[in-house]
């Protein structure tokens, strides 16, 4: 009923006016840079209904599929996006036009480093097909970089901006519902192909659902705390208590640390903005320990998983490193008997400790994508990956590239903050989330269907204005 409101307002108000091609390619620049980041916030939702109207469990190999598809519809939308900002900034003197957009080139620069180091590492089928089971590919890793985070920072309206974050928050309702129907009430078929035990949705394992409701939490608190209106703050409270009674459920560690330090973040960037501190910006910290706390009195406790975790740092500073005593499921589950070093984190310690030694062996390459997968799984008998974002960049594409990569993420949250009596309260929100997935990278992997989510937000926190008026 707002849009239909705000359409007739807009309509009243410009009754017979000719708009000129410069206002019309910056409305058009707007949207079509804002519709990949809706339309894949929505990914989740738009496969679990569609394996639903099927009655088909093929999850594997339909969410695939659906990202495929999500993935052209935003090449095309980056495209146009980019012509529109190419045909909007001719009149922008070039020094401007780099500076509003440092963090894009620096994420450029980090492609052709990647497209370097594949190619001295050969184009294997991975590297051009992707896994059978994670899916990224060379041109995946592009997708990520030179689409969902260039398309979101090019967004300047703040309701457009706004329309990703609603989408996401939107579907974490969805996939919540369906979850715990599934779990505890009746088993639905687009969720039987996969089946931890725990709630996870339609993704592939449920700590990937995890880093889902991390964001969602942490997206619902920032628009809580720097948000206004009445009904915005009922929504996004209900929201936030929801997601994070579900984080609990769910059980991924990982993304409760993140979202612990996420909230604290939040504080931070409300004073910063506000150029005040109110101790009343700690309370969603407050709210979401003690939702915690509530809900693992009847499921997994955070809180017991903490005490193994101080028990894990204990065990590496001793130098406990003996033989790792067998494979646990990564993903930030709760821990149980550690008896060495290398087991602390649920293996993390043993496959980031190994995958730091494949990396001095090829530091300006790497080893390709997924080049380490094997001999890391047989070496620690836990997983693939490192289970570590920035020490995949680094095993994957050489030590330059997780340099660039790192640089490029600090670049925004550096640019935001030079900006900040520029920054809008929708960016702000955005680099919360964004925050909230840097953390929990520390301990997952990226996926083809997780990982574009913090490119996008990671975006509209990069979009903010320069003071120069003759910016688009």
């Amino acid at each position: 009923m707002n849009g239909v409101k705000r359409l007739t307002e807009f309509y009243k108000n410009n009754k017979g006016r000719n708009f000129t091609v410069s206002e019309i390619s910056e409305a058009c620049s707007d949207f079509f840079a804002a519709s990949a980041g809706v339309l894949f916030c929505l990914l989740p939702v738009s496969v679990f209904a569609y394996l639903q109207a099927a009655n088909s469990w093929k999850l594997l190999t339909t969410f695939p599929v659906f990202t495929g598809v999500f993935n052209g519809f935003a090449v095309l939308s980056g495209v146009i996006a980019a012509a529109m900002y190419s045909f909007n900034s001719r009149k922008t003197s070039l020094k401007n036009v780099l500076s509003d957009n440092i963090p894009s080139l620096i994420f450029l620069a980090l492609c052709l480093w990647m497209l370097i180091s594949t190619a001295a590492n050969g184009f294997t089928e991975n590297a051009l097909k992707g896994g059978e089971y994670r899916n990224e590919s060379l041109f995946t890793f592009f997708v990520y970089f030179l689409v969902y985070f260039f398309c979101s920072s090019l967004i300047k309206k703040e309701r457009l901006k706004k329309a990703p974050v609603y989408a996401l928050l939107a579907c974490s309702w969805v996939a919540g519902i369906a979850s715990l129907v599934h779990r505890f009430i009746k088993p639905l078929v687009s969720m039987e192909e996969i089946d931890s035990g725990r709630i996870s949705f339609v993704f592939h394992q449920f700590n990937h659902y995890g880093y889902f409701l991390t964001i969602a939490i942490t997206l619902s608190a920032a628009l809580f705390v720097l948000g206004k209106g009445v009904k915005q703050k009922i929504f996004t409270a209900l929201t936030f208590c929801f997601n994070s009674a579900l984080l609990t459920v769910n059980a991924t560690f990982g993304c409760f640390l993140a979202v612990c330090a996420a909230l604290v973040f939040l504080a931070g960037v409300a004073a910063v903005t506000e150029k005040r501190f109110n101790a009343a910006w700690l309370a969603p910290f407050i709210l979401f320990l003690i939702i915690s706390y509530a809900t693992g009195r009847f499921f997994n406790s955070f809180f017991t998983d903490l005490a193994g975790l101080f028990n894990d740092i204990k065990m590496i500073i001793g130098n406990n490193t003996g033989g790792s005593s067998g494979p646990a499921l990564i993903g930030g589950d709760s821990a149980e008997s550690v008896r060495t070093a290398g087991d602390a984190g649920t293996g993390r310690w043993s496959l980031w400790t190994s995958t730091v030694g494949y990396i001095k062996e090829r530091p300006l390459f790497g080893h390709g994508i997924e080049g380490i997968g094997r001999r890391l799984e047989e070496e620690t008998g836990y997983s693939d990956r490192p289970h570590n974002e920035f020490l995949q960049y680094a095993v994957f594409f050489g030590i330059p590239a997780a340099v660039i990569y790192v640089s490029g993420v600090m670049s925004v949250f550096v640019k935001a903050f030079c900006r900040r009596a520029k920054l809008d309260s929708t960016s702000s929100v955005c680099l919360v989330a964004a925050f909230a997935y840097l953390v929990s990278s520390f301990f997952g992997n990226t996926m083809y269907y997780t990982a574009p989510l913090f490119f996008i937000f990671l975006g509209i926190g990069s979009s903010v204005p320069s003071e120069s008026k003759n910016r688009l």
